[in-house]
């Protein structure tokens, strides 16, 4: 198997078990080779290694992407969410390792945070800059935005009857675009004046 079909097997592995649940012998197996090729590639650390660097690579391109596409107003705010929110759909295992992160998964591998989530936050703050969004809005949209992604594609969306939506139906999708879009519209302008 090629380094892609290798690091793809690795991503479902660690996506669908989190990083403590994988072993070296199902990392070989997922990926039809011997556990010494996965030693040669660093053992299961290298391997994960190379997993998150395959996420923030995508995620960083993606936050390039919209450094050159998007308009730098709210409306390129709104457009950011979208792309995001597209993103996910098609690479779902780039929040479930944040999810397995989050929950105390692969914690004798320092700085995972610092390598491979601080590049595509910080892309995201240069975006608010650009969009003309001042310091308390830029605090409050960062981190509303992060928690709202993360939410989201974890737990759907919550109905007052005790049901939720899953994020892979698309009518949950929508109505999250919509309701991020006017959680974008009324936190942006906290900065601007009464």
């Amino acid at each position: 198997m090629g380094d892609d079909g290798f690091v793809e097997a690795a991503t479902r592995l660690f996506s669908a078990l989190g990083y403590d649940g994988v072993t070296v012998a199902m990392l070989a197996e997922a990926a039809g080779v011997a556990e010494a090729d996965v030693a040669r590639r660093g053992g299961k650390a290298g391997v994960y290694a190379e997993v998150m660097d395959r996420v923030r690579d995508l995620q960083v391109e993606l936050v390039e992407e919209m450094g050159t596409t998007l308009t730098p107003d709210l409306v390129g705010l709104h457009d950011m969410v979208d792309m995001f929110l597209d993103f996910y759909v098609a690479h779902p295992e780039a929040i479930t390792l944040w999810q397995h992160r989050g929950l105390a998964d692969a914690v004798d591998i320092p700085d995972v945070e610092r390598d491979y989530g601080s590049p595509v936050i910080q892309g995201i703050y240069r975006l608010l800059v650009r969009a003309g969004v001042g310091p308390r809005a830029r605090f409050a949209l960062h981190n509303f935005l992060g928690w709202s992604f993360h939410s989201f594609l974890t737990l759907g969306i919550f109905h007052s009857d005790g049901t939720t939506s899953d994020w892979r139906d698309p009518a949950a999708r929508a109505r999250f675009r919509q309701e991020t879009h006017d959680l974008i519209d009324v936190l942006g302008t906290l900065d601007s004046p009464s």
